[in-house]
Formats: structure tokens, sequence, C-alpha cells
């Protein structure tokens, strides 16, 4: 083998170990990592990542998808939120991220978000119940379910970019 395919392979792995990393900031990277092998299954005539590979990454990518959504729900339901604490808590969340975004532009965007769950968690089970101890639970609960749903979107991620990269028609 000789230096360009070592150096293309490596540029490839980095590329693909920046999408992945990209997810934490919630940025799609997982998506990213899909539209990626896709054009490198264009690109060599889907040979190695062909249909089939790529049906199998899209349900892995709709998994990690579905997760990250769900994860927080389920939290604060282990809590037993009421309705309106799980609602105030997407839109908390989806708030905080742009919020975040707009003071500190990908680091914010996960704060922002964790910060805005937690916040909105708060206030809507309070509002419903007026326990403080049940909406600090709540709230809690809500993003530990978020940090879960990220920990497991990461995981479909790298295992995404570990199967595309020994996949890879690099060189041969």
């Amino acid at each position: 083998m000789d230096v360009g395919f070592w150096l293309l392979y490596a540029v490839s792995g980095l590329f693909v170990f920046i999408l992945v990393l990209s997810t934490i900031f919630g940025l799609p990277g997982n998506f990213l990592l899909l539209l990626f092998a896709a054009g490198v299954g264009y690109y060599e005539g889907f040979n190695q990542l062909n249909w089939s590979f790529l049906a199998m990454l899209t349900g892995a990518w709709v998994l990690g998808e579905a997760a990250e959504f769900f994860s927080s729900a389920i939290g604060a339901k282990r809590a037993q939120a009421s309705r309106r604490a799980i609602f105030s808590a997407y839109v908390g969340a989806f708030l905080g991220m742009l919020a975040g975004t707009a003071i500190l532009p990908v680091v914010g965007t996960l704060a922002g978000s964790m910060i805005g769950a937690f916040a909105a968690g708060y206030w809507g089970e309070f509002q419903q119940t007026g326990s403080g101890r049940q909406a600090r639970n709540v709230a809690v609960n809500v993003v530990i379910g978020q940090l879960f749903g990220l920990v497991f979107k990461l995981a479909v991620g790298l295992a995404m970019a570990v199967a595309i990269l020994a996949r890879l028609p690099i060189g041969g």
C-alpha cells in the first residue's frame, strides 16, 4: 500500500470521527455520516457501501434520533411527571438550545438545551403540582434522560462510523 492510500484513509477516518463528535453539540453528525456513506457509495458504484448497507445505516440513524427524542420524556415519566412538565421540557430544551447557540456556539447548544429542559420541566411540574420537591425530581430526571439519549445517540454514531470505515473501498 502506498502513502496516498493511508493518507486518504486517515483523512476519511478523521472526517468521520469529527462527524461523530459533532453529535455531542447538537449538530446532525449521524445524519451527515449517512450522507457521507451514501456519497462514497455513489462514487464507488454501491459495491462496498451498497443499498442494504445504507438501509442498515438509515435504521441505525433513526434509532439514535428516536432514542434521543424520547429519552427525556422517559426520564420525566420515571419521576411521574405531568404532561405539562414533559411538554415544557421539550419546549425549554429547544429554546435553550437556540439561546445557548446564540451566546456560545457549539458548547452553548448542549448547555442551553440542558438548562432549558431543566428550567422548563421544573416550571411545568411546579405549575401542575405546586410541589418544589416533585418539580426538582422531574427536572433532574429530564436532564438525566437527555444525557442518556445523547450517550446512546453517540454510541450509534460511533457504530455507524466503525461500520463505514470498515467498508471504505479506499485503495482497493
